[in-house]
């Protein structure tokens, strides 16, 4: 965990597959990360309240119990990446494998189930493209 970072209260963390929270970097209250695979949140990156990081869940090719044998189960794990300058929305839901390029933001309440560009912000359940970000951008105005 990087100086000057911290996990607000009341989170669930279960990344057995490693985790790495880099400088200026936070986890707000409330927010999970579920499924045992790894997790990197970059520099100055905000995962922001009440968001969730699944970095596993089972294939419906499979068994989908957790009290199947996992022999008989389908799961992906695979771990999330979160560059520096990222931010979250609150609410988001951020699936297995993601990568959020530096500069990113999704808005709140949105579904990311796909790799996101550096500098763009994208919003919506799915999330979509809304439009680039440029470093002189007023921090407020993505907000929906």
């Amino acid at each position: 965990m990087g100086e000057n970072s911290s996990i607000g209260d009341f989170c669930f963390i279960n990344a057995s597959g490693g985790i790495r929270i880099g400088e200026c970097s936070h986890i707000h209250a409330g927010s999970r990360v579920i499924g045992g695979a790894g997790l990197y949140l970059g520099d100055h990156s905000a995962v922001t309240y009440d968001v969730l990081i699944v970095t596993a869940t089972d294939r419906p090719n499979g068994l989908m119990s957790d009290h199947s044998p996992m022999h008989l189960r389908r799961v992906d794990r695979k771990a999330v990446f979160i560059g520096d300058y990222v931010y979250i929305g609150s609410k988001s839901v951020i699936m297995p494998g993601v990568t959020i390029g530096n500069g990113a933001v999704i808005w709140s309440q949105s579904y990311v189930d796909k790799n996101i560009p550096a500098w763009e912000i994208w919003g919506g359940r799915p999330a979509v493209f809304k439009r680039k970000r440029m470093l002189d951008d007023d921090p407020y105005s993505f907000v929906i």
